[in-house]
């Protein structure tokens, strides 16, 4: 039986690449540290010894290629964990939350319906971490991805799960940069100190290009279509989140950068602060070719633009329902006193 700490390194090798570096995070105090590593042993070595001292940890579930990281002008410092700094993913990963509240009760139910999951579209059962009040699951892949390669495959896989019933978190799936809690640590939110555990990872079943190609013809034609924008059902659906119940006919950004300050300001410059630029792209990648139209005002005027860095916002905003008490709340905080959203529809 292998003790808690050689459990946890084995963990790792199984759904971690082989190459590039690793990243503990640890937060304590209210402080956010980061800390690279160089190989495996010595992620579980940081990770454990600062749960031991009491302090929350992660690991990065991706590799990344530079020890300081890479420059963020929006941000204006550089960022390790970033998905500009990507250097490889080799497995594929979603969180299920689980409490009052939650989609599933507690872990225990969240766990049968993943079994009952893979049971029913015969999907090699994922290595589950129970992470003190949720679940996490990882189905470990037979080789390690660029992160140009593994985004489309993890958008579909999200796609597969969600459409198909299984209640996951959305926003973590597809996140490269994602962090998780690694088994042996604690989990010590409401008080108490909940170890966090794994199941037995002896068999476990790496995904091939194949399986991935047999689960992505399971999912359903319209959804499919969701990742490219297209369809006039979907720009119907997706202008419905933007302006509440009544749904109207696609929105083309022409009308909006008429009728938005911050936006004609977004289409002047893609050099924004960061919160102006988020809540630009909630809005805009909602238009007819949304993420082009998002893409190209990101880089107009800016020299810091990344096709990474944009897409992974991109997809953040398309999991967040837009509507206008949300746009309103977003200007009132920001200061965007001209920031409104469009509720007429296009017309001819």
């Amino acid at each position: 039986m292998l003790t808690i700490r050689t459990q946890a390194v084995e963990f790792l090798k199984i759904i971690l690449p082989d190459s590039g570096y690793y990243i503990a995070v640890v937060m304590n105090g209210g402080r956010h540290y980061q800390f690279v590593c160089d190989s495996v042993e010595q992620l579980e070595r940081i990770i454990s010894e600062n749960d031991f001292c009491g302090a929350t940890t992660y690991h990065a579930c991706a590799s990344f290629k530079d020890t300081k990281g890479v420059w963020d002008q929006r941000a204006q410092r550089l960022r390790k964990r970033s998905h500009a700094n990507v250097h490889c993913i080799a497995c594929l990963f979603a969180d299920l939350d689980c409490g009052e509240g939650k989609a599933y009760a507690d872990a225990n139910e969240a766990y049968r319906a993943v079994v009952a999951f893979c049971d029913r579209y015969s999907l090699p059962l994922p290595i589950f971490v129970w992470s003190g009040y949720g679940l996490h699951i990882y189905w470990p892949l037979d080789r390690s991805y660029t992160l140009a390669e593994w985004e489309p495959i993890a958008r579909g896989f999200k796609t597969f799960l969600t459409t198909n019933g299984l209640k996951i978190d959305p926003a973590r799936t597809a996140d490269a940069s994602s962090i998780l809690r690694t088994p042996g640590t604690h989990n010590r939110k409401h008080g108490r100190s909940v170890p966090v555990t794994v199941s037995d990872f002896s068999d476990i079943q790496r995904l091939t290009a194949g399986d991935l190609q047999r689960f992505w013809k399971i999912v359903p034609p319209r959804a499919r279509t969701y990742g490219n924008r297209t369809g006039v059902a979907l720009q119907s659906r997706l202008a419905q989140n933007i302006v509440g119940q009544k749904c109207y006919p696609p929105t083309r950004i022409e009308r909006i950068l008429q009728e938005c300050g911050h936006l004609q300001r977004f289409g002047e410059s893609g050099n924004l602060p960061e919160p102006r630029w988020h809540a630009g792209i909630g809005v805009v990648v909602r238009t007819v070719n949304g993420r082009e139209h998002v893409h190209r005002l990101s880089k107009n005027d800016y020299p810091g633009y990344s096709h990474e860095e944009t897409e992974e916002r991109i997809e953040r905003a398309l999991e967040m329902s837009l509507r206008v008490g949300d746009v309103s709340e977003v200007a009132e905080r920001h200061g965007l006193a001209a920031f409104v959203a469009c509720r007429a529809p296009e017309r001819q």
